[in-house]
């Protein structure tokens, strides 16, 4: 494992704190440095942060409350941004940043999202390196304060954590897929292990191999595609609870969906790729799919990205997020719902849908790097595209309510007989104006009683200059209650 990918997780990353490691791909290019470069006077920056802003393209009423969780990296293939950071982001509806850790050297971050800890929400993702659509690194879990408070590996000889799937159950375990390289007969193959983990310990609960049952035949996947030297032919990109305990496992080569029985392993039911177990109705069959969610009551919720890499099967043009409606006894499945976005996206790789609590459907449609929510009717209410050459594994949206451990940070210059004030706080969701106080010394400060709103990650305003020559920030929440207070920084001139 690299150092790098260790240093990440143990750290609380704030503003201008580094995570040691690697160093990133993309060199962090500050204030400073971009005005300095131009020949301009540099200006101070309260952040060295440059987190990818993403473009709103729909905004409408009705959108469920929520900030939306990404985790920007760049396209396989795509020339790398000279600016930009990638790294996992909270933004709000508006595209601006609130929270924002970046990628050091060549690990990335994957599947950022919020859950439940131990009755507390917590925010999760899974952090290491990528080779041929898979990867091996670690999951981490950080509190509303974002420190980590618990790390989860891959237990078992030749395999690491993959990143398409850490979910935390209600039992307050893990389940977390990975892929192993082994022999089916005398072929070489990657098969896709699932494993539950009990999360204070790593220790491994129950676990299930996809050749317990699923043999390498049963593959859509051409040989030879992604390695020459074994066949990926299973592809675990999803695990999840179902509402009887045992787990739902969704794999993109064989087109199927899988439910295991969860204290034996067996293997109870297939659905969809070859021999199905289920009768398949009109508009059910999916391709090269991805997130397969129960809802409940023999509902489950599938993004199907319908069409793979160049050169693979086809099933059409437009991806689209399913639900289907299975009957055990019968055999059968119906369609009851299917979304596709407007410009009618076709992303081969990545991609989920989310339910959200209003009944809202929130999507992040891969490879595009675009994301969206619909009412339960269909409707359009939201519709957002990460910058050209980079795109998000997936996308979700949820409350959330972070208060970062260290303080605020603030960096000013004199301009005439105004003072230029950039202020930063990553993390805090509560923030909602900021007040600059000024004065000789760093112990005799005065509030200047100007205000200025939370713009983004870093906001930029201007107070009177006076005599000052220090200056700290103080972070007001809607009520105007000081949530907390900068330590006292020099003026530039």
């Amino acid at each position: 494992m690299a150092a790098g990918l260790v240093a990440l997780g143990l750290a609380a990353c704030g503003d201008n704190q580094s995570d040691g490691g690697e160093q990133a791909d993309a060199p962090t290019t500050s204030t400073a440095a971009t005005a300095a470069a131009s020949g301009a006077s540099p200006a101070p920056s309260s952040t060295s942060l440059r987190p990818p802003t993403s473009e709103i393209k729909v905004s409408r009423a009705a959108q469920a409350p929520g900030f939306i969780f990404v985790a920007p990296k760049k396209v396989f293939g795509a020339k790398p941004r000279p600016i930009a950071e990638t790294g996992a982001e909270i933004i709000d509806p508006k595209g601006r940043v609130r929270w924002f850790r970046p990628n050091k050297g060549k690990n990335v971050a994957q599947d950022f999202r919020r859950q439940t800890y131990k009755g507390k929400p917590v925010i999760t993702y899974w952090y290491g390196r990528l080779s041929n659509g898979t990867g091996k690194g670690k999951a981490y879990i950080l509190d509303e304060s974002y420190k980590r408070i618990a790390t989860v590996e891959a237990v078992g000889k030749d395999i690491e954590a993959d990143f398409h799937d850490f979910v935390i159950t209600e039992d307050d375990t893990a389940l977390l897929g990975s892929y192993r390289k082994t022999k089916a007969g005398d072929k070489p193959v990657v098969e896709g292990v699932q494993q539950e983990l009990d999360i204070e310990t790593n220790k491994v609960l129950t676990e299930w191999h996809s050749l317990d049952g699923v043999p390498p035949s049963d593959s859509y996947e051409p040989e030879g595609a992604r390695s020459a030297s074994s066949f990926d032919y299973f592809h675990i990109n999803s695990a999840n609870l179902d509402d009887d305990g045992n787990i739902i496992v969704s794999a993109r080569h064989t087109w199927a969906i899988y439910k295991i029985e969860r204290k034996t392993g067996k293997l109870l039911w297939k659905l969809g790729g070859k021999d199905s177990d289920f009768k398949m109705g009109e508009g059910t069959q999916f391709a090269w799919a991805h997130d397969a969610v129960p809802e409940g009551g023999g509902v489950y919720r599938i993004f199907d990205n319908v069409t793979g890499d160049k050169g693979a099967p086809t099933l059409g043009d437009a991806s689209r997020v399913i639900r289907v409606k299975l009957d055990e006894k019968a055999g059968t499945v119906k369609l009851l719902s299917e979304q596709e976005h407007p410009d009618r996206i076709a992303t081969g790789t990545q991609a989920n849908g989310q339910r959200l609590p209003n009944g809202n459907l929130f999507v992040g449609w891969g490879t595009s790097g675009v994301f969206s929510e619909f009412t339960p009717g269909g409707r359009m209410l939201f519709d957002a595209e990460l910058p050209s050459g980079l795109d998000t594994y997936r996308a979700y949206k949820s409350v959330w309510k972070g208060t970062p451990s260290g303080r605020p940070r603030v960096a000013a210059q004199r301009s005439g007989g105004r003072l230029r004030v950039e202020a930063s706080w990553n993390g805090s969701t509560e923030v909602v104006r900021w007040r600059a106080r000024t004065g000789p010394s760093a112990k005799r400060l005065k509030a200047t009683g100007g205000k200025a709103r939370w713009t983004n990650l870093e906001t930029r305003f201007s107070v009177p200059a006076g005599k000052a020559r220090f200056v700290a920030v103080e972070a007001l929440d809607k009520r105007g209650k000081v949530l907390a207070t900068s330590a006292a920084k020099r003026v530039s001139r």
